[in-house]
């Protein structure tokens, strides 16, 4: 891999903005107004789409087709004025329907629109093949009947490409035809966040092609001779799913729009979604109910990018199991992490997303609320130090009552809050979030030069971190693992102290420090000498999740901290 780092003049060269994220590869619409105001004239919308026919398909007879469309925020708000053509540019009848809106937490806004909409046509298809059609911003008049669910056009996997991914023993169902966006499309419509296409940046090469490469080794996709003990079990084990194993494939999809990341990320999604009890509880996860292994967001992207309506019914489930945890920090609490509140976040923030419903919006901004006052007002006599302090017995279990904060926990509520804060425009997430990066600066982060020689010149987060302690559990070498999902905190910080007139100097440093530290991690792991392993190694199998599931942002994070404009995540 070619050493290519990128260039700190042009990464720092105007700061304080999240323009680029949002606008990056978008069509021009107008969208980036804000919100309250009047709607934005859109110019007419042209989206390729490409139909992947799976071998179920029968050749000469027409398929019925059902796949999801998201949109940026302002772009749609009329479903009539969406309609299907093919490469000739005539209409194909078409039905449409909305999955979901575009709203704000707590109050209604004018610019409320379309977010994603489930299409339905019927098309002749060779088994095998791609044809390409459109989706265009345009008043439609050739209509198809309304047709069953979604689902009703989907076929086993196991009658599918790849079809022992699952093994024989799993039933999982995925559309005989995918429809698959492109990469500018999917990344600046945030369904996780925004995001740039994979190989846009030649700056930013070395993690697109690692996160592309252990993405294969998280699916299995390595050569015959890697053992098979050195394979991920995510059939039986808990582990892989840990921290979010299908939302991390979703954003490889996202950043590459390719038809076989879709089909891992929905297979992995379907998969997990069996696999979560009327509890809301991931069922691998044999020991006990555990909420790190709940995540509702994976749920809604397939529900956004397919029309399962299915999922709906698990999402809500999560939402309700999330509601049991605490989130409203005391100091008798046995447990407390910023990695379950984060989660908690989420579970009641995508329920809201997927239903609308009063209950989930309550209890997200309950949740946020308790979250930024933590923060605040530590408890008893605690200094504030920008994060949420709480004490190292809660986090860990032994007899240590000084308060402490997790940096990579703390990368998992960032994001929670950065998502918060799409639907909410809430100040006090952008406070809670420069707070952090301050944190971060001040207490949370060291230099391990002096460790080893192969250390020097890196910098990496503490276990826990406070003024008044700087904990390491398995020393600098498990520390520098988590140098990437430290920085997407860091750069969220970043762009929060700017919208804030905050100085953002520090965190720019120490910024810069870890994106070189990221690059030498993930290109330390990669080790393709020995065949009987994968060549981009992930031990645990849950390092990939961390790894890029918070960060497939920051490129897009980074390099909008040049623009000038300074516009709300989303639009």
């Amino acid at each position: 891999m070619q050493d290519v780092k990128p260039s700190r003049q042009r990464r720092w060269r105007l700061l304080g903005s999240l323009a680029a994220i949002l606008t990056a590869a978008a069509p021009a619409s107008g969208a980036d107004k804000p919100m309250g105001t009047d709607p934005p004239t859109a110019a007419p919308l042209r989206i390729p789409v490409r139909l992947h026919a799976g071998p179920t398909v029968t050749a000469a007879r027409a398929t019925p087709v059902a796949f999801g469309v998201p949109f940026q925020r302002g772009v749609l708000t009329d479903i009539d004025e969406l309609r299907v053509v093919d490469g000739n540019g005539r209409e194909l009848p078409s039905d449409q329907s909305e999955l979901a809106r575009w709203r704000l937490l707590g109050r209604e806004s004018k610019l409320e629109s379309v977010r994603a909409a489930l299409v339905r046509i019927e098309v002749v298809l060779e088994p095998g093949t791609v044809q390409h059609i459109y989706l265009e911003t345009a008043r439609r008049s050739a209509r198809l009947n309304p047709a069953a669910q979604a689902r009703a056009t989907w076929v086993s996997v196991r009658d599918g490409v790849d079809r022992n991914e699952y093994g024989s023993a799993v039933e999982l169902a995925e559309p005989a035809v995918y429809a698959t966006l492109e990469p500018e499309w999917l990344g600046s419509s945030f369904l996780r966040s925004t995001m740039r296409a994979v190989g846009v940046d030649r700056e930013w090469r070395w993690y697109d092609e690692a996160q592309i490469g252990y993405a294969k080794t998280a699916v299995n996709d390595v050569p015959d001779q890697v053992a098979a003990d050195q394979r991920i079990d995510y059939l039986a084990s808990a582990e892989p799913w840990q921290l979010d194993r299908a939302s991390s494939l979703w954003n490889v999809y996202v950043r590459t729009g390719d038809v076989k990341w879709l089909r891992h990320a929905h297979r992995a999604t379907q998969f997990y979604a069996r696999h979560i009890g009327a509890n809301g509880a991931f069922a691998l996860k044999t020991s006990s109910p555990d909420l790190k292994y709940s995540y509702g967001l994976p749920l809604l992207i397939d529900y956004l990018l397919t029309g399962d309506d299915e999922l709906l019914r698990p999402i809500e489930n999560i939402a309700r199991f999330a509601s049991t945890f605490t989130t409203t920090y005391r100091r008798d609490l046995t447990f407390w992490t910023e990695r379950h509140q984060a989660y908690a976040l989420l579970a009641a923030l995508t329920a809201w997303e997927a239903t609308g419903k009063p209950v989930h919006a309550a209890r997200t901004v309950d949740v946020a609320n308790a979250t930024f006052r933590a923060a605040r007002e530590p408890a008893a006599d605690w200094p504030v130090d920008g994060c949420v302090l709480h004490t190292i017995r809660q986090h860990e279990g032994d007899d240590d009552a000084r308060p402490a904060c997790s940096p990579w926990m703390s990368a998992l509520l960032g994001e929670a809050v950065w998502r918060y804060y799409l639907f909410s425009e809430d100040r006090a997430a952008l406070e809670f979030l420069a707070n952090l990066g301050e944190f971060l600066v001040e207490y949370g982060v060291r230099d391990v030069s002096d460790a080893h020689p192969q250390l020097r010149g890196r910098w990496a987060p503490w276990y826990l971190a406070s003024r008044s302690v700087q904990y390491t559990d398995s020393g600098p070498w498990a520390d520098i693992e988590h140098q990437c999902d430290v920085a997407g905190l860091v750069a969220r910080g970043v762009w929060a102290a700017g919208q804030l007139g905050r100085d953002q100097t520090s965190m720019l440093e120490l910024l810069d420090k870890l994106i070189d530290g990221c690059r030498r991690n993930l290109e330390a792991w990669h080790r393709p000498a020995d065949a009987s392993r994968p060549a981009w190694r992930l031990q645990p199998p849950r390092k990939f999740n961390w790894w890029f599931g918070t960060t497939s942002d920051l490129s897009a994070i980074v390099e909008s901290l040049a623009a000038d404009r300074i516009v709300t995540p989303g639009r």
